[in-house]
């Protein structure tokens, strides 16, 4: 390898290092700024229009060694503050291509899931706030609460960054955008424990390593009490909800907005936590 070729890695590994160890400090991280400072190679991956919305535009080709730095120094930042969404967003590309290449075998099985990956919905704000005149009782007026309740939005997810793949993309963006539709349908709240019960059920349905990481972070951050409440509680009951309920990343949720939320969780054998997976939103 020329010493030119070297100095360019090398670029560019400290410049994502320098990033992440920042994002360990708390220090806000701009994933764009760090992939592309240093004139790394970026590839378009998805369509231009405006109806794209977050869908995956430009990723950034990450060498084998690179990519197990990153998953080292996400993970570190990601365990040091879990509300990273890029950091633990970044871990999931990193870690994932291999269940993501089974769900989207499974996504070009059903029906439906052709049908996601033909349309390509985006999950926006727009989308959201379209929802606000829909009645509690259905899937897309409890969804708008709950985000409402949040104050959370949904341009919020982070884009695919690292995966070149258009479909395998896609599919990543997918899994990261339906979360919250995952939280309305199965009843859990966003604190530590009720994130880490519905990362069980995302185990138990996409085989991501990065949830079943997430599910160990949040047992080392809990008390004796609430670990023992985990693990003899909801981590049971994400693995029967997550193994009983159809198969969450081939379902059209935007097609069912308007339909029962009861009704919903019936027709897709979803058993929601009883209260919630935590405390009530303050």
């Amino acid at each position: 390898m020329g010493s030119r070729r070297w100095r360019h890695l090398l670029a560019r590994t400290f410049t994502v290092r320098s990033s992440l160890l920042e994002a360990g400090r708390g220090v806000p991280f701009e994933p764009q700024a760090a992939w592309f400072a240093t004139g790394a190679h970026d590839a378009p991956t998805g369509s231009d229009s405006e109806s794209s919305g977050s869908e995956p535009s430009f990723t950034t080709r990450l060498s084998p060694f690179q990519t197990v730095l990153t998953t080292i120094l996400a993970s570190y930042g990601a365990f040091r503050d879990p509300r990273r969404a890029d950091l633990v967003s970044l871990l999931g590309e990193t870690t994932g291509k291999r269940a993501l290449q089974g769900l989207l075998a499974r996504m070009k099985a059903s029906d439906t899931g052709r049908d996601v990956l033909l349309d390509r919905p985006v999950v926006t704000d727009a989308v959201m706030h379209s929802l606000e005149g829909y009645g509690p009782e259905t899937f897309g007026g409890a969804y708008y609460n709950f985000m409402r309740e949040r104050s959370f939005q949904a341009d919020e997810r982070p884009p695919v960054r690292t995966i070149e793949d258009q479909e395998l993309a896609y599919v990543a963006l997918r899994v990261r955008q339906v979360h919250d539709f995952w939280h309305v349908l199965f009843n859990c709240h966003t604190d530590v424990v009720g994130e880490a019960a519905l990362k069980v059920v995302e185990f138990v349905q996409t085989g991501m390593p990065m949830t079943g990481m997430a599910v160990v972070a949040a047992e080392l951050r809990l008390d004796e009490a609430r670990r023992r409440r985990l693990n003899g509680v909801y981590v049971p009951w994400g693995v029967r909800a997550g193994g009983k309920s159809a198969d969450l990343v081939t379902l059209y949720y935007e097609r069912e907005f308007g339909r029962g939320l009861d009704e919903l969780r019936a027709l897709w054998r979803i058993e929601p936590f009883a209260d919630g997976g935590g405390p009530p939103p303050t």
